[in-house]
């Protein structure tokens, strides 16, 4: 009797563990699958800002994020929310007689969003093709204490863009050996992307001061707060261009989530009024997806 009872709960056991182990090859491309992410990259950011100095400033940072999307073969929707600290060098010819060397910080916060549709002629079971329109609102804040009066520059960068993420299915369908001579080993069947996203600025707007960042306005007794009296030479202009890309490496899990690699690329140029700034960021990083729902289209 307790030969039997131990029989039936290994058994038992067993079924369990198979109903949740769901091969990844069983994924409904018709579903929408909505994901939690976060994310941490190293990055690499270049800059300089006419308004102060022409010199290129660059160094590395950490850069935070966290976003909401959901998915499916026919769209794509994403809602991103990134923090970016970096420090920067100023790139000088190097002088025994005076030393040139300054250090800025620039604080970056960043809000992205886009909703992409499928492009069904030219998408198959192994390519799928998304386009569609996107916004990116950019604030950052840099210090520089070499530049002294100016030592505080603030720009403001949105830009609607539009966007193609091409998707490619890599996945292994079926489970595979691999004789090593010494062992064998055995890969699991595992669903598998490679994504690549564009996006190109159409209208960029920066909000930008004149010809520098000092700057006395008049102040009217209380009516004046600080913010204003600061932002008094800052202007919205529209002008210039931004460039994005993004590569993803997706492997994901029996119970639907998923590991990524990445790497981010952009570069901007907004004249302003007067000055113009520039900035190119490398990020490559790694992101975890968490499943949170899966809504089967009707």
């Amino acid at each position: 009797m307790a030969c039997m009872t131990v029989c039936c709960s290994v058994s038992i056991f067993a079924q369990k563990t198979d109903l949740t182990l769901v091969p990844s090859s069983s994924f409904d491309p018709t579903a929408i699958r909505e994901y939690f992410s976060g994310n941490f990259s190293a990055g690499l950011v270049t800059y300089r800002d006419f308004a102060t100095s022409p010199l290129f400033y660059s160094g590395p940072g950490l850069v935070l994020s966290t976003y909401n999307s959901d998915r499916s073969a026919q769209r794509d929707q994403m809602l991103d929310l990134r923090f970016g600290f970096y420090s920067a060098f100023a790139m000088v010819p190097e002088s025994s007689v005076l030393s040139s060397m300054t250090t800025a910080t620039l604080s970056q916060v960043q809000v992205y969003y886009h909703y992409l549709m499928g492009i069904g002629r030219i998408s198959n079971d192994q390519w799928n093709f998304k386009a569609g329109p996107s916004l990116v609102i950019t604030q950052n804040i840099r210090i520089n204490p070499a530049l002294l009066n100016n030592a505080l520059g603030l720009e403001n960068l949105t830009n609607l863009m539009v966007t193609g993420l091409v998707t490619r299915d890599i996945s292994r369908m079926r489970e595979r050996r691999l004789n090593l001579y010494l062992f064998k080993v055995t890969l699991p069947e595992r669903r598998r992307e490679l994504r690549a996203q564009l996006n190109i600025g159409v209208l960029n707007f920066n909000f930008r001061p004149g010809y520098a960042y000092t700057y006395d306005a008049e102040i009217i007794g209380t009516e004046t707060s600080p913010l204003e009296w600061a932002l008094a030479n800052y202007r919205w202009t529209m002008n210039g261009w931004r460039l994005q890309t993004r590569l993803e490496w997706l492997w994901y899990l029996h119970n639907g989530n998923a590991f990524c690699l990445l790497y981010e690329w952009d570069a901007l140029h907004a004249p302003g009024r007067h000055e113009a700034f520039q900035m190119a960021i490398h990020n490559v990083g790694f992101a975890y997806y968490f499943e949170r729902k899966i809504r089967l289209k009707k």
